[in-house]
């Protein structure tokens, strides 16, 4: 892209452009969002977002320190909405998949979440379940997900740490992010699908455990 673009016999200076862009809400990756034309920049943009979504929940855990998992994820759904996601809590997919977002430009683009307050390993092994072998298809625009796990008690690192311990026990392997906004508190593995292709799933911790002494 040039430096300057012209509209209607105007110059536009990109670099303004995306200032003004940046005085919007997540406005830094509205073109981001936009121009995606492959299903990895897809996800990759919608990574970006949902850490930067989980981190201003994280801002005001003490409203959601003790909420339901319908409505910490409602309000998820609401800003991915904001964003320009087409995003929708608890509809059909195969079952009540309780996240499904698509781009706003390219329809085929899919992403499911599977969302679960942490009440153990086990807890979390029935929505992997779920999200891994009846929502998903592992179509090539649709082969990545998440598990969105809500922490409302101490030491997030540590529940992932086990979450991903269980993972193992079960023959899955776990990557974690080492850098970025949610290092230690996310952390990435890769199956063959029930479809015979890959499937890549993001476990994202939102850590709003909230029980201050004064």
């Amino acid at each position: 892209m040039s430096d300057e673009q012209s509209t209607d016999g105007q110059r536009v200076d990109v670099r303004t452009a995306r200032a003004l862009l940046r005085l919007a809400s997540y406005g830094d990756r509205a073109l981001e969002r936009a121009a995606a034309d492959t299903y990895a920049e897809f996800v990759s943009v919608l990574y970006d977002d949902l850490d930067e979504i989980f981190g201003r929940i994280e801002d005001n855990k003490s409203h959601y320190s003790e909420a339901s998992e319908d409505a910490i994820t409602i309000a998820i759904v609401g800003q991915l909405k904001t964003v320009g996601y087409i995003a929708n809590h608890d509809p059909d997919n195969g079952g009540h998949c309780d996240v499904v977002v698509e781009s706003r430009w390219k329809p085929n683009f899919k992403w499911l979440g599977e969302a679960k307050i942490d009440n153990g390993p086990a807890y979390l092994w029935g929505g992997w379940l779920q999200l891994t072998e009846r929502y998903s298809n592992a179509r090539p625009e649709n082969n990545k997900g998440g598990m969105l796990v809500y922490v409302q008690s101490r030491n997030a690192v540590d529940r992932m740490n086990s979450w991903s311990e269980h993972l193992h026990q079960n023959g899955i392997s776990a990557a974690f992010e080492w850098s970025g906004m949610r290092q230690r508190l996310v952390f990435a593995t890769d199956i063959q699908h029930t479809s015979g292709q890959n499937y890549g799933v993001r476990h994202m911790a939102l850590n709003v455990y909230h029980n201050p002494v004064k």
